[in-house]
């Protein structure tokens, strides 16, 4: 058996984990996709019609199909980008004041670059699988100009001469940047579910390997904060990661259910029944530059539901 794969010079396309079937007998061709399977780790839905005639004559096909039926297999792409930038922060939720910055990006700032490049959220989302450090961590202090409050919206429309006098609400804040950043992001382009059945991976894929080659992007993407622009490109192959290994700590790992499409309802007056937010984390681990991200539903990632950690 075999695989479709999309493979550029520079690794930006990935695998697409869709097998077909060789010539050959159907005991064999069982055997091969078992093999696959245990290799993987993952079991996709199409792989149980071409094997179907003869479901009954191997026990572990049984379970595979019980996990098919309870949606636990999902179809995906492996997909690789380099990004990199003057300046870069990604907020610690621990500082709300003088903001600190994570020596490395967080799975949730990877995301919200890829989102940038290419997005349907209704058809897949990202989950981010590998961060790799191509350039030594080199941290930098600015003292900025900030004011104290916001504006309310809803006093500025009741009120025609409400404003902030900039002047007296001045404070300087000192924020912690990095600088001088390129990292490359690895990560799985998961189609969903309930997906129309019009679209396949291969499809996204191609479209992502376009608009990543041509420089394309919905909006421009950001290195943590919106001061901190952001480029990409396919990765450079002959770039490798630092060798610097550190244990980073719990680091955030996301602020909302990845897997979830359902908007958050912000509206002064909306009846809250939006998407929510679901803030997570992981211990963090960085291996001679490569930082291993965990799967969103595996034990190693801490999930905040209900004010009680699971």
């Amino acid at each position: 058996m075999g695989s479709t794969i999309y493979n550029r010079p520079g690794i930006l396309g990935g695998e697409v984990h869709r097998y077909h079937p060789m010539p050959e007998d159907e005991e064999s061709k069982i055997i091969q996709k078992i093999v696959l399977i245990k290799e993987n780790g993952t079991v996709f839905r199409f792989l149980f019609s071409q094997i179907s005639p003869v479901f009954g004559k191997i026990p572990i096909l049984k379970e595979m199909e019980e996990r098919r039926k309870s949606n636990v297999m999902s179809e995906y792409a492996n997909i690789c980008i380099d990004v990199w930038g003057d300046f870069a922060m990604f907020t610690r939720p621990d500082s709300r004041v003088e903001r600190v910055t994570y020596p490395v990006p967080t799975p949730s700032a990877c995301r919200g670059i890829l989102n940038a490049v290419y997005s349907k959220p209704i058809e897949f989302y990202y989950e981010i699988t590998q961060i790799d450090v191509m350039k030594p961590i080199r941290l930098m202090t600015v003292r900025r100009n900030e004011v104290k409050k916001k504006t309310n919206v809803s006093k500025a429309v009741k009120n025609k001469g409400y404003f902030i006098n900039s002047a007296e609400e001045r404070t300087q804040r000192v924020c912690t940047y990095i600088r001088d950043v390129y990292y490359r992001i690895h990560a799985k382009l998961v189609l969903r579910d309930d997906a129309p059945k019009t679209m396949n991976v291969e499809r996204l894929l191609a479209q992502f390997n376009r608009r990543v080659e041509n420089g394309k992007c919905f909006y421009q993407p950001a290195l943590g904060t919106r001061e901190c622009m952001c480029y990409f490109s396919a990765p450079d192959m002959d770039m490798e990661p630092i060798d610097d290994s550190e244990n980073l700590g719990v680091m955030l790992y996301d602020v909302f259910d990845i897997r979830n499409n359902i908007p958050l309802d912000t509206s002064p007056n909306g009846k809250k029944t939006g998407g929510k937010t679901q803030v997570s984390f992981f211990n963090a681990v960085m291996e001679h530059g490569v930082i291993h991200v965990p799967a969103f539903d595996s034990n190693e990632i801490l999930i905040r539901r209900n004010q009680v950690h699971v």
